[in-house]
């Protein structure tokens, strides 16, 4: 069949409709009738044309389609003739749109988006738990591994790593790379394949085995150019040659920034290795074997080891962790929150529209009825006035990705290191799909309640009045409306009140150094047998020469090394003994350990409590020494000066180490733990059996002015020392700290953000209310003005209206502070979960904004003129 427009049917209708009325007419005329009493006679006879036409449409099919285009066109119409109004709705569900689809794909990235690995559901780490030691999650020793290996039913593989460090050279700048050291089957394990080359075989993780590694793609792109020729060309590593095996896939860096996996190799005398714990642990769940049934087995195995060997396992347990949790970490309440506050300001701003459109629907409600009365059904009234939310929702949605698409970048804080390099947050067909979907929720949210109040006008009020009336129920509804936004913003005001204290909290902590004016770096040592440092008195000979070139540089204050800087690692302790003591009792935590320079404390700016720093006369031929910090101090020797006290590792043939110092204490572990044991060797001494793990790493600098500003002299310096010695994470102290709390300021900002842009929101919904509540009592102000009320007493009862639905709101937000104050709680530092202040603060901040916005309507109903308010009547 022919295929014809919709034009050239309906001329073809009107066409044969006016021929069939024609034809009724001649005959009608035939028959002896005038023409005028023929035509009026030839339209009775064929009836209502409109109703054919109607019919013969219906039979055409699309229909439904034709009026809802119909719909379409009438709804632009309606909006057009309110662009204040529409400019307004659609800006506040921009934003309310915008931040949700970022915050989704910041989850969605984190939480959602499976990870590169196959069937990574299945994936788990198993740790030790040595919570008796102020470890929860502690790395397993290799026999533990090899007893859970081998007498477990839950697994279907259990695999290890080792976190290491490699310097590359030959290949360009030498460049210091994360590393990993993984047993055979581990990427079997995770179901993941080199895209060049090929795994390592059971053979090769031998000890005495082929020097091979895997490379990264970043590596084998930044140094290598993507040579295709890679796989089985020789790199140097550590000043030792390994052969290429293979290329591991863009994005791969398990476990968390590694570049080079190269063979455990443990040999037997490892592998029965009990007091030793150094390995990552990855294992995969079997078949119909859940998370929960693993724990319990582990737990159980746990305890037949610490039955079979009490002296390494005693209150040793085991930990199974979900691997996306365990790369996620502490993020995932945060996100949660900051994705719960986020939708609260979506909430609010429906709520919001959903008011202005019950007050929009008063001045259209003569219109509504106008159509009912031409035979408009309730359907197709409910119909039209949804697809003008459903059109505010989607002009909506399409602003709200551009704001989205300008957050990002700021978002991609979130997400953490373990996760960055395969979860970039980006707004993609699902974010596309998630923004769709919650416009149209949004806008069915905001749309309903208006749309049936427009379905079902008072005819006879409406038609009889032709000017504005009141829907029936408006401003009761908009009055609940207004109590609900006041609820969620109070909900919103706490949980940014409490997190901004921890934050402030977190940035005002006794740091026990001075971090302005200090520049760090990292130049770790290779101690294998073929490298120049593999012995402790050339490691402690480049110290001094790195020091020495360092503080000559100009503006250089100080300078002094350490193993670690504070904030950098959270691992290093030993259990010790101390002269004249009971040894270490089961259960007892271990105490951390450092090695310094001379100088390292004065650099730092840690403050001296007693005996003295070390200094150059502490060489290896005089006798040990140690200092501690204060927590050690009094740990040890509460009430006594520990000044040339003793104490040695809890090692057979430890030597024993004299105190002769004590400094404050150091955050080393992180902002929020405070009071940890410390001790402190000096680099120029060496520290016995942990001498390689305890040399020293981080390099800091005091300097006059900008850090930054002697990044290039300094390094200068080391590479006249050693011109392959690599150097690594270059960065000024405050900014190093200010980067562990990044995460916790991204959260705070937004949900800061969130509450600032909810109060807003609820400001304007009471305004609005209040502002249409005078407009529609005009008449009975003005009355009751004429009868004697003072504007004073007008003011104060519609002020005392808007403070009487703040008031409602406030009592009903408190009741979900305190479940928000309970699902914080992770989250908090330095502020209990039920501040007072924080509470007093959020109801004085809401109460203010309730009177500003009050104000401006209570003003105006105060000015209302009794003479012209009845003449306007």
């Amino acid at each position: 069949m022919r295929w014809r427009s919709r034009r050239d049917r309906e001329q073809d209708l009107e066409r044969e409709l006016r021929s069939d009325l024609e034809l009724e007419a001649n005959e009608r005329r035939e028959q002896g009738l005038s023409p005028e009493e023929a035509r009026h006679a030839a339209q009775r006879a064929l009836g209502n044309t409109t109703y054919l036409a109607e019919e013969t449409r219906e039979m055409w099919g699309w229909s439904s389609v034709e009026r809802f285009a119909q719909d379409v066109r009438l709804s632009l119409r309606a909006l057009r003739r309110s662009p204040g109004f529409v400019l307004f709705a659609v800006l506040a569900l921009a934003l309310g749109l915008g931040a949700n689809a970022a915050i989704f794909s910041v989850v969605d990235a984190v939480l959602l988006r499976p990870l590169p690995f196959r069937q990574a559901d299945r994936l788990v780490e198993v740790w030790e738990d040595a919570s008796h030691m102020g470890f929860p999650k502690a790395t397993p020793a290799p026999a533990n591994l090899a007893d859970w290996k081998r007498r477990n039913h839950v697994f279907a593989d259990m695999e290890a790593l080792r976190g290491d460090l490699r310097v590359l050279t030959g290949a360009g700048t030498p460049e210091q790379l994360e590393a990993s050291q993984v047993t055979a089957n581990l990427f079997p394990l995770l179901g993941v394949s080199p895209i060049l080359g090929r795994k390592f075989t059971p053979e090769e993780d031998r000890p005495g085995g082929p020097r091979l590694v895997l490379i990264g793609y970043g590596l084998w792109q930044r140094h290598f150019a993507g040579d295709p020729a890679i796989v089985g060309r020789e790199i140097w590593l550590n000043n030792q040659k390994y052969t290429v095996l293979g290329v591991m896939p863009r994005g791969v860096t398990f476990p968390g920034k590694s570049e080079l996996w190269l063979p455990l190799a443990l040999g037997p005398r490892e592998w029965a290795d009990r007091s030793t714990h150094y390995l990552r642990v990855f294992a995969r769940l079997k078949p119909g074997v859940t998370l929960e049934q693993a724990r319990r087995e582990m737990a159980s195995l746990a305890a037949q080891l610490a039955a079979e060997y009490p002296e390494t396992n005693t209150k040793l347990g085991a930990v199974v962790v979900d691997l996306r949790d365990q790369l996620v970490g502490d993020l995932k309440p945060a996100l949660w929150a900051v994705a719960a506050g986020v939708g609260c300001v979506l909430l609010i701003a429906c709520a919001n529209l959903a008011g202005l459109l019950l007050t929009r629907a008063a001045g259209r409600e003569r219109e509504f009825a106008v159509r009912v009365a031409l035979g408009a059904g309730r359907v197709r009234l409910i119909r039209q006035a949804l697809i003008e939310s459903l059109m505010l929702g989607v002009l909506g949605g399409a602003a709200g990705i551009l704001i989205a698409m300008f957050t990002l970048p700021f978002l991609r804080h979130l997400v953490p290191a373990t996760l960055n390099t395969w979860s970039d947050p980006r707004i993609d067909l699902a974010s596309l799909a998630f923004v769709v979907l919650l416009s149209v929720l949004a806008a069915l949210l905001f749309g309903t309640l208006p749309a049936l109040f427009l379905s079902r006008p008072d005819l006879a009020t409406a038609l009889r009045q032709g000017g504005r009336v009141s829907v029936r129920g408006s401003t009761r509804t908009r009055q609940i409306l207004i109590v609900s936004e006041v609820a969620v913003a109070v909900v919103l005001l706490v949980g940014a009140g409490l997190l901004t204290r921890t934050l402030w909290a977190l940035t005002h902590v006794p740091l026990g150094f001075h971090p302005e004016g200090l520049m760090t770096m990292r130049t770790t040592l290779p101690i294998s047998a073929d490298s120049p440092y593999n012995t402790f008195i050339a490691r402690s000979q480049f110290y001094q020469r790195v020091l020495a070139r360092v503080t000559a540089i100009p503006g250089v204050v100080s300078a002094g090394y350490t193993t670690f800087l504070p904030l950098t690692n959270v691992e290093g302790a030993s259990f010790i003994v101390v002269e004249g003591g009971p040894p270490p009792l089961p259960g007892q935590p271990p105490d951390g350990h450092r090695m310094v320079s001379a100088d390292y404390f004065r650099t730092m700016g840690t403050r001296l409590l007693a005996g003295r720093f070390f200094r150059d006369s502490d060489s290896p031929d005089a006798p040990p020494v140690a200092m501690i910090n204060e927590a050690m101090a009094r740990h040890y020797w509460s009430g006594r000066s520990p000044l040339g006290h003793r104490f040695r590792f809890a090692e057979p043939n430890a030597v024993w180490f004299t105190i002769v110092g004590v400094v404050e204490n150091i955050r080393q572990m992180g902002l929020d733990v405070n009071g940890h044991t410390e001790m402190y060797f000096p680099c120029t001494q060496p520290a016995g059996l942990l001498d390689g793990y305890l040399m020293p790493r981080d390099l800091a600098v005091r300097v006059k002015g900008d850090p930054k500003a002697y990044t290039k002299a300094i390094e200068a310096a080391v590479w006249t020392v050693d011109r392959d010695q690599p150097i690594a994470d270059v960065i000024p102290m405050d900014e190093l700290i200010a980067g562990k709390l990044l995460s916790r300021e991204v959260a705070v900002k937004l949900i800061g953000a969130f509450a600032g842009l909810a109060l807003l929101l609820a400001a304007l919904g009471l305004y609005g209310l209040l502002a249409y509540t005078v407009s529609q009592r005009r008449r009975e102000i003005g009355v009751r003005m004429a009868l004697g009320a003072r504007p004073g007493q007008v003011s104060t009862a519609v002020l005392g209206e808007g403070l009487r639905l703040v008031a409602c709101g406030l009592g009903l937000g408190m009741g979900g502070s305190w479940a928000v104050m309970r699902a914080l709680k992770s989250l908090l530092y330095g502020v209990a979960a039920t501040d007072g202040w924080v509470l007093a603060g959020s109801i004085l901040v809401l109460l203010v904004v309730g009177i500003i916005a009050s104000y401006l309507p209570a003003h105006r109903a105060a000015g209302v003129d009794p003479m012209t308010a009845l003449r306007y009547e």
